[in-house]
């Protein structure tokens, strides 16, 4: 798709005060705070799209110089790559949270309800709202705050809800796949199976296909979550022992000295052990001391191959926003809820309450593909997973501040000055200032802070 070609470059500060200038353009756009489901606001003329590539861990994009997510780099090219983004959890249900409502705590409290959600805001304003999730613990019966999407599609609840005629097909294609791995036949394999990219494709096309103008929509797609059983194109020619090695990590039978840390002959070992087995609470495959470096590389070699299946996915959803003619109206907004660790602090995978290392498990991918695209940026600073659901409200022109207010918790800061935007959304092509002489772009730089910080997009 050509029209991802191009160039990326990083922001300064210049860069980022001139932005501030142009981001004037939808400060003073600020709309009605939230509202109930039935109003009906002035529509908007923007729609929303955010991707979730979940587990997906920022080190093996090709935006970290690796091969793995070449059509990422290309969107990455036309958009804002932040490349020090992090999730505030290493796991799945805590961090969708954050991602769509911008608290950084609150799941599975009383806080998680329908209307802090960015779903209920933005369907209170006149967007009309659809969700497909391939992560199981994305159901609505589990997570209030997934409950303001009008449409919406949990792939797990659909294969819970299967008969044993209606598996019957599914399985044949499933366990194909499974006996390649020489992987279990059990129903966490043959569920994650179900919930694949193309599973994920179909739903999403139907409910965008039945969707009004202008839309928010959420997509979560789970090529790089365990067992790692990509397809024989993404894994290539890798050796043998990429292949044969126990395929499900989370079953693997535990080595020594795990699995019986009393057999270990030095007491302050078999302490250690056991402060070890404590620590996985419960989950005693999440722990790799009794794995080989060969045998972490393994299973690491076939994430990145289900890296690059995922990257296809996204190429897939990129590629039908173009055909319905949306592409050109649409911010997609791609970012993964949590790493994945493969050995490092000791640990395996994620969901380690938030105690494993950050570079592995919370740092991520983020991307802001503008609607009329642009030249690259690439934002070196850290920024959080919190800021997604601000900057989607400023971008829709609607006030958040009085959500922030009204939020119990820690609520997101606006990346909006990031994105150094027009007034037509094209990125990059923000007012460069040097047409200005020096008092005038000092005012405009004055008025922009000035603004920002009122509206709360800057401190």
């Amino acid at each position: 798709m050509n029209r991802f070609d191009g160039a990326g470059r990083r922001t300064t500060d210049a860069v980022l005060l001139v932005a501030m200038a142009a981001m004037l353009v939808f400060a003073m756009r600020v709309g009605r705070p939230g509202a109930a489901p039935g109003d009906t606001p002035e529509r908007a003329q923007w729609n929303f799209l955010i991707v979730v590539v979940d587990t997906l861990r920022y080190d093996v994009t090709s935006m970290a110089g690796q091969r793995n997510t070449p059509f990422l780099q290309r969107v990455a090219q036309r958009g804002v790559s932040f490349s020090r983004a992090f999730s505030p959890h290493d796991n799945t249900p805590q961090s969708h949270f954050t991602l769509l409502t911008g608290l950084r705590e609150g799941s599975g409290t009383a806080v998680d309800r329908p209307d802090v959600s960015i779903a209920y805001q933005l369907r209170a304003h006149g967007y009309d709202t659809f969700g497909v999730a391939a992560n199981g613990n994305l159901s609505q019966r589990f997570m209030p705050s997934l409950g303001g999407f009008r449409l919406y599609s949990s792939l797990y609840d659909e294969w819970l809800g299967l008969t044993p005629q209606d598996r019957a097909p599914q399985l044949q294609r499933i366990n194909a796949r499974l006996r390649q791995y020489g992987s279990r036949e059990n129903d966490w394999n043959q569920a994650q199976m179900f919930c694949s990219g193309p599973a994920v494709l179909d739903r999403f096309r139907k409910m965008l296909a039945s969707t009004s103008r202008p839309f928010f929509g959420f997509i979560n797609i789970i090529e790089p979550h365990d067992p790692y059983l990509p397809s024989a194109a993404s894994l290539g020619n890798e050796p043998d022992w990429v292949r044969t090695i126990d395929a499900d990590l989370r079953f693997r039978v535990l080595g020594y000295p795990l699995a019986d840390p009393e057999r270990y002959p030095d007491s302050a070992g078999r302490a250690y052990i056991r402060q070890r087995r404590e620590q996985a609470g419960g989950r005693l495959w999440s722990l790799s001391d009794d794995l080989s470096q060969q045998q972490l590389a393994a299973y690491k070699r076939r994430y990145e191959a289900s890296a690059r299946d995922a990257d296809q996915v996204v190429r897939a959803i990129f590629l039908e926003l173009e055909r319905v003619g949306l592409l050109d109206t649409t911010w997609v907004i791609v970012v993964s809820d949590h790493g994945e660790s493969f050995g490092e602090e000791g640990f395996l995978t994620h969901s380690l309450s938030d105690k494993g290392s950050a570079e592995a498990t919370r740092h991520v991918p983020m991307i802001w593909a503008a609607p009329l695209g642009g030249t690259g940026l690439t934002v070196d600073e850290d920024v959080s997973l919190t800021g997604v659901a601000p900057t989607i409200y400023a971008l829709a022109g609607i006030d958040w501040t009085v959500l922030k207010a009204q939020a119990q918790g820690e609520f997101g800061r606006s990346l909006l000055p990031y994105l150094a935007v027009d007034a037509e959304h094209r990125i990059g092509t923000a007012l460069t200032g040097e047409s200005l002489s020096t008092g005038e772009r000092r005012r405009i730089q004055k008025d922009a802070l000035e603004r920002l910080r009122a509206l709360g997009y800057v401190q």
